[in-house]
């Protein structure tokens, strides 16, 4: 099957002359993180979500084009495998799909895993990850600082026991953020609408999801569920325990592949300092893969441009898949090599602490 066969023909595009307000309209209305960028109907670029939110500028005089960035893309005769290396080697939801240098489609996460076929079933450990959670009582601005921090664009909601309530994502700050005076318009706004994200609490802008209790879980099940909504969320006793996304059911797919390291995201950054960051996730896949017997180990990247300075602030997240768990970690820096030894040395104590936890159980278990 080809990338023609399911892609979407109908595209949501962003004019490169819209306003960031047009383009925020337009993620909000059809629910999507990201838009192509045409001029004449020729992509010059992609502008996402999550580059829009928590940055100043006045989203009423501020043009597409300022926030477009090149990504890969597809040719329609492109198979859906080499597909789904190639979105996740770019680190987005989805990829447009051009021919003769003019969009004709866009593919989405969502749309491959509706064509991925596995043959047999897996312990909800080795697919969801640890949810980040946030209590409906909290405000908006803990929320947005929270995804940012954490680079998810959903986390679940809970109540006073802990118990599921719903989610927050991104697409669903959008009007609040705009209208608080930590949007970049805050002037224009008038006096009932100037407000903070911190008056605003969770409940005001959760929304509801699609929980799935850990006792009842199935691969098929969690994937039925992804092909109309953005997460799983997988429950213990009403408690959310982990998530699913589109996301994790590729990256699942792709554990028979040669390659067991993928990053993405990394092209704006010097290549000396990507190189050296490759040896380094070689190095830690030599001495701890055969250990604890490591399939796979996903990286995305973030890099930040510190407003009227050079510098580059780049956030690291991994995801390291085991063939018993699933480990995520994060990190921080002012240079790749800062960011991703701090990445490492978090990886590494998970798995130790992981093993450690094991050996107890064992010994404990022998003088019992």
């Amino acid at each position: 099957m080809k990338v023609s066969d399911i892609a979407i023909k109908k595209v949501i595009v962003a004019e490169e002359d819209d306003t960031i307000s047009k383009v925020l309209a337009k993620m909000y209305e059809y629910r999507v993180h990201q838009l192509p960028v045409v001029k004449e109907n020729s992509m010059t670029g992609i502008i996402l979500l999550k580059h829009l939110l928590g940055r100043e500028y006045n989203p009423s005089k501020t043009s597409a084009k300022g926030f477009a960035i090149n990504v890969p893309y597809l040719n329609p005769d492109t198979n859906l495998d080499d597909a789904m290396i190639q979105i996740i080697g770019a680190g987005v939801r989805a990829l447009p799909v051009i021919e003769n240098n003019r969009l004709v489609g866009i593919l989405s996460e969502t749309d491959l895993i509706k064509h991925i076929e596995f043959v047999k079933d897996i312990q909800p450990e080795k697919l969801m990850s640890p949810p980040i959670i946030i209590s409906e009582q909290d405000n908006l601005e803990k929320a947005m600082t929270l995804m940012h921090e954490s680079n998810v664009s959903t986390i679940p909601v809970v109540n006073l026991k802990e118990e599921l309530v719903g989610c927050l994502d991104s697409l669903s700050l959008i009007k609040f953020l705009l209208a608080s005076k930590e949007s970049p318009r805050y002037s224009e706004l008038t006096s009932v609408e100037k407000g903070s994200l911190k008056d605003f609490q969770v409940k005001q802008c959760m929304r509801k999801t699609f929980p799935l209790s850990v006792d009842e879980f199935s691969l098929k099940k969690a994937i039925d569920i992804l092909k109309n909504n953005e997460e799983v969320i997988v429950t213990k006793n009403l408690q959310p325990i982990g998530i699913v996304v589109p996301k994790d059911v590729i990256e699942l797919a792709q554990l028979g592949q040669q390659y067991p390291v993928y990053v993405s995201h990394l092209k704006d950054a010097d290549a000396f300092e990507v190189s050296k960051f490759q040896d380094l996730l070689s190095r830690f896949m030599d001495k701890f893969g055969k250990m604890f017997n490591i399939q796979k180990l996903f990286v995305y990247a973030d890099v930040h441009k510190k407003k009227g300075e050079g510098h580059k602030k780049f956030s690291l997240r991994a995801k390291l898949i085991t063939d018993k768990k699933i480990y995520i970690a994060k990190s921080h820096g002012w240079d790749l090599k800062e960011a991703s030894h701090i990445l490492a040395d978090n990886l590494e104590k998970q798995l130790t602490k992981n093993h450690e936890k094991h050996l107890g159980k064992a010994k404990r278990r022998i003088k019992g």
